[in-house]
């Protein structure tokens, strides 16, 4: 389960609330059962900042609180997995796209 199906707060992907004022980044990660090792989150009535900033509200929380130490552990984990993959892509594309400008300017052709 996600939480925002936990907090009802809209701001998923296509929910009710993102028109009004965004996607929360945990949606945007795919972090909704980790949303508290996400900044930016909105909880409380406000955005939140990084989890040093948001941990106090994040150990009051109802759905941080749902889950025990060891499978926390294993959401973390896994999340940062996942982001270490997001940039290695992300740093393949740069330097695909880097040397596709190198060879434009020496004139030559570049298929990806």
């Amino acid at each position: 389960m996600n939480c925002w199906e936990v907090k009802k707060c809209g701001r998923q992907r296509d929910g009710a609330n993102v028109h009004e004022i965004g996607e929360c980044p945990a949606s945007l990660w795919n972090a909704g059962q980790a949303c508290w090792l996400v900044a930016g989150t909105f909880c409380e009535g406000g955005v939140q900042g990084t989890f040093a900033k948001k941990q106090y509200n994040c150990t009051r929380c109802d759905f941080f609180n749902r889950f025990d130490l060891k499978h926390r552990l294993e959401m973390h984990k896994k999340f940062i997995s996942n982001k270490i993959k997001d940039v290695a892509e992300r740093d393949k594309l740069e330097v695909i796209i880097e040397a596709a400008k190198l060879a434009a300017k020496a004139g030559d052709q570049f298929w990806i």
